[in-house]
């Protein structure tokens, strides 16, 4: 991997969370034999359902209006970059959860 572009993309997620969430995240990271997987989730308000296909486009204000919505579009772009992804949804219990995959090696 590119370790500064790998930097990045965990600055990226890690910072939006915590300024969604206001509060606690969780970070976890899962190495497994082709593939690694960093989850980070927060206990913030959530994604809006309604913008579910658009959660990672370029000027999509998801949450706040103030918000230029280009963090996830960020996220998205240094993961595709890295030949990975992203998914993010919403938790039963509140908050959101974003999970990167990446290919190791």
């Amino acid at each position: 991997w590119d370790r500064a572009r790998l930097g990045r993309l965990v600055g990226h997620v890690v910072s939006n969370a915590i300024r969604h969430a206001g509060g606690r995240i969780e970070i976890s990271v899962l190495a497994r034999d082709r593939e690694a997987e960093l989850v980070v989730r927060d206990r913030g308000p959530g994604l809006d359902p309604a913008k579910l296909s658009r959660w990672f486009d370029r000027a999509e204000p998801l949450r706040r209006p103030d918000s230029f919505g280009i963090g996830l579009w960020i996220i998205k772009t240094l993961s595709e970059a890295m030949r990975g992804s992203v998914t993010a949804a919403n938790c039963c219990d509140g908050g959101a959860r974003f999970c990167i995959v990446l290919p190791r090696g």
